[in-house]
């Protein structure tokens, strides 16, 4: 485990945790790093700059007290910097030149949010759906089975938890020896 920035592979895909009310529980999304960027400082006297994250936020997010969910999918340059990050879990690469049939299908339940048939439709449920088509559309390849990913990625965001909530920092990035 580290927690560097440059860590992040370019192609890199994460599952990404955020602390959630309840102890212990997390929010889940998923995250595509695009890659490191230099940004040179301005300031007069201070270092002469540090490297940035590039990457896509996937993630679906309550509408206030309601049931209904709704997509928050976003280029982000900031993911080590979230102040409610827990950590990144890599579980695959996904080259620039798959960039757009990967955003099919993190997009491909979009539509389906708010109109619940069935099982309820929220983050860990929208996560699992999604890893489940890039398994089937062979973007990221495991022996597992789902309640096992699942079970995976909920203890990893329990180790993570206190260390988010106690704010320290810099954020874990691992990779997860369910994927290859």
């Amino acid at each position: 485990m580290t927690t560097n920035v440059n860590a992040l592979e370019d192609g890199d895909l994460y599952v990404i945790l955020f602390l959630n009310a309840a102890v212990g529980d997390c929010h889940w999304g998923l995250y595509h790093h695009y890659k490191n960027e230099w940004v040179p400082s301005t300031t007069p006297g201070s270092p002469k700059g540090r490297w940035v994250p590039k990457g896509h936020k996937y993630h679906v997010k309550n509408i206030g007290t309601s049931q209904n969910w709704m997509a928050d999918h976003a280029t982000t340059s900031g993911v080590l910097s979230s102040m409610f990050l827990v950590g990144l879990l890599r579980i695959g690469n996904v080259p620039p030149t798959y960039q757009q049939g990967l955003d099919t299908i993190m997009r491909s339940l979009d539509n389906s949010l708010s109109h619940h048939t069935g099982e309820m439709t929220y983050c860990r449920t929208w996560t699992m759906g999604i890893l489940s088509k890039l398994v089937a559309g062979g973007y990221v390849r495991t022996r597992y089975s789902g309640p096992q990913v699942f079970s995976h990625i909920e203890a990893f965001g329990q180790q993570q938890w206190a260390g988010a909530a106690n704010a320290d920092q810099p954020r874990p990035i691992a990779a997860s020896p369910l994927f290859e």
